[in-house]
């Protein structure tokens, strides 16, 4: 390898750390903080509701579930039985 090809990949790689150092440090790390925030804001009243759909919705048998905020999980399997969390 001639010594230009090296100083090449070596100025390339410098150059690839700086980039991804100012686009965590102005991009994602912000993000997170808010997003950490926000979650420590909400607290127990976030509940997380999943249902299925498709076929069993003409037969109302299709299965759903809930999740807490402090971490309860509750399985229904027939949609007629879900939902009650207010």
């Amino acid at each position: 390898m001639k010594r230009q090809d090296i100083l090449n990949i070596l100025f390339t790689f410098v150059i690839g750390v700086v980039v991804g150092v100012y686009v965590f440090f102005a991009g994602f790390a912000p993000t997170a903080d808010r997003i950490e925030t926000a979650v420590e804001g909400i607290g127990q009243s976030l509940v997380v509701t999943g249902e299925a759909y498709g076929g069993c919705d003409r037969a109302g048998t299709c299965p759903s579930f809930n999740i807490d905020g402090d971490g309860d999980y509750r399985y229904f399997s027939t949609r007629g039985h879900c939902c009650s969390v207010a």
